[in-house]
C-alpha cells in the first residue's frame, strides 16, 4: 500500500476585546469546500513558495478581510488522519490579536466574531475540543487526530501534548483565565 501524502496547510484564528470588554474568537461559517455547513477556524491550503505563518496572514485576509495588527503567533501544530481517504493534514496553526481590518465574507467563509466561553463546539470539526480551548487559555499545544474512515466528523483518537519548542508568551489580547 502507497504511503499517503500529507496535506500542507494552516489555520489562522483571531481575538480581540470588545468595547464592553468582551472577549471573542474569530470563526468562520464553511459556505463551500472541504467542511462545508460547519463552524471553522479560517485557515486553508500553503501555496508553493510560501511558508505556513506567510499563507495564514493571507488565509486570514482572504477569508475574513482582517489583518494581524502585529503579527501572528504560532500556538500549535495538528495533525490529522482520516483512514482510507486522501485527506490528511499537517497543520500549524497560529493567532492574531486584536487585528485590524473590516470583517467581511468570502465565496468560501461567513466569519464572525464568538465569546470564548460559547464556542460551538457542536458546529465544529471534534478536534477543536481537544486543542483550540487550550489555545484560548495561552497553552501552546501539538495534537494527533485520528478520524474514523466512515464518519469525518468522529474522532477516534486524539493525543495532545505541550507544544514546548516555541519559547516566547502568548499574547492572546485578553486576560486568560482558568477555566474549571
Amino acid at each position: 500500500m502507497a504511503m499517503k501524502q500529507m496535506r500542507r496547510t494552516t489555520l489562522c484564528t483571531a481575538t480581540r476585546t470588545t468595547a464592553q470588554g468582551r472577549w471573542e474568537v474569530l470563526l468562520g461559517e464553511k459556505l463551500s469546500g472541504f467542511g462545508t455547513g460547519r463552524t471553522v477556524v479560517i485557515g486553508g491550503h500553503i501555496d508553493p513558495g510560501e511558508d505556513p505563518e506567510q499563507a495564514a496572514v493571507r488565509e486570514l485576509e482572504e477569508e475574513s478581510g482582517l489583518r494581524p495588527s502585529s503579527g501572528v503567533q504560532h500556538v500549535a501544530n495538528l495533525t490529522f488522519t482520516f483512514p482510507e481517504q486522501r485527506w490528511d493534514h499537517s497543520t500549524p496553526v497560529f493567532l492574531a490579536a486584536e487585528p485590524e481590518g473590516q470583517l467581511r465574507a468570502c465565496e468560501e467563509i461567513r466569519p464572525f466574531w464568538c465569546p470564548v466561553e460559547e464556542l460551538p463546539l457542536n458546529r465544529m470539526w471534534a478536534d477543536v475540543a481537544y486543542w483550540l480551548p487550550q489555545v484560548l487559555h495561552g497553552i501552546r499545544v501539538k495534537a494527533a487526530v485520528t478520524y474514523t474512515s466512515s464518519d469525518r466528523l468522529v474522532v477516534t483518537d486524539a493525543h495532545l501534548a505541550p507544544l514546548t519548542d516555541l519559547d516566547e508568551p502568548l499574547s492572546l489580547g485578553a486576560p486568560i483565565t482558568a477555566t474549571a
